[in-house]
């Protein structure tokens, strides 16, 4: 687990170009990004993860304003820095603390309407997570009864957001509300499973490509989980089989753009070696 007090800022001027956004802005515009495209372009060239992905933290005193917040210097933290992918989960309601993510997720469903064309505009598509019955298809038997409401109105924003169009994309961002790995994997199998059963698919055909889907998204990178704990939860399973994992004490309402890039930082300093046993 990486402490707070540990995280170290690897670029002089991170500090001068971060703009820490205040728990209650909820309505204020993200700022547009104070470096050029390309400053952008070199940056992707770095050691910085291609595809992130971020487990949020299930915390009960968690505010809308400062996981909004957190989310704005997030996104445009990983443009900046050239990050390709990202994709965020959120916890589901029935988690526990149902009526405080039922409020997150009305924050996040009200910011996806409201700042999807300025990010568009900017390079940034917003889109549902697209695996594992998501988009709001799934019952309430899967997101819990006081939850199922708040996610399905929030994938219907992002389905219209998705829709916008993106001169140059440079970053694709993801959200999820309580998506498993396994879950994923079952429907994958069931569909290969019925392809198979109608004859148009031999058990010789199925590879591992196959499997996920004809891949919507490159494998993850690096996987952030906040808030102290050390799991997963099943986010991503297939795609982040070799991600490099890191775990911060900071609560996602806290986290801020100079958390990301000691994030980045501390990847850079990775070797990854994929499964590959170390050299000796």
């Amino acid at each position: 687990m990486i402490p707070l007090s540990a995280l170290q800022f690897p670029l002089a001027s991170a500090a001068k170009d971060t703009v820490l956004v205040s728990e209650d802005a909820v309505s204020s515009p993200l700022p547009r990004a104070k470096v050029s495209e390309t400053v952008i372009s070199a940056l992707a060239d770095a050691r910085v993860p291609r595809h992130l992905a971020l487990v949020l933290d299930d915390a009960p005193r968690s505010t809308p304003g400062g996981c909004l917040a957190a989310l704005r210097e997030t996104i445009n933290g990983c443009r900046e820095s050239g990050v390709r992918w990202l994709s965020v989960l959120f916890p589901a309601a029935h988690n526990g603390h149902s009526a405080v993510f039922c409020e997150v997720l009305k924050t996040v469903r009200q910011y996806v309407q409201s700042e999807a064309e300025d990010l568009a505009a900017n390079g940034v598509r917003l889109t549902p997570y697209p695996r594992a019955g998501l988009n709001g298809r799934a019952g309430a038997a899967h997101w819990g009864a006081n939850g199922s409401e708040p996610a399905r109105v929030l994938y219907r924003a992002l389905n219209s957001a998705a829709k916008l169009a993106v001169s140059v994309e440079s970053l694709r961002v993801h959200f999820a509300v309580g998506c498993g790995g396994r879950e994923e994997l079952l429907e994958a199998m069931r569909r290969l499973a019925c392809e198979a059963a109608a004859g148009r698919l031999s058990a010789s055909e199925i590879t591992a490509a196959l499997l996920e889907g004809q891949r919507v998204m490159p494998p993850v990178d690096l996987l952030i989980r906040t808030g102290g704990s050390q799991q997963i939860s099943g986010f991503l399973m297939w795609q982040a089989a070799y991600a490099e994992l890191l775990f911060v004490d900071v609560p996602w309402a806290q986290f801020r753009r100079q958390h990301l890039q000691a994030a980045f930082a501390d990847y850079a300093r990775r070797d990854r070696k994929f499964g590959a046993l170390a050299t000796r």
